[in-house]
């Protein structure tokens, strides 16, 4: 059970870290911007 707490700590952080949540926006202006390819969390 620790290893899966730890694992699931690690993805969280990786995730929904501030880094990783500003990079996903920048990805997402420069698409709405038709500058970029279609971010991964985006379906349409």
């Amino acid at each position: 059970m620790i290893t899966m707490g730890k694992n699931s700590r690690k993805l969280i952080e990786n995730k929904y870290s501030m880094k990783a949540v500003a990079k996903d926006m920048i990805t997402l202006y420069k698409r709405i911007l038709k500058e970029g390819e279609k971010p991964k969390f985006v379906s349409i």
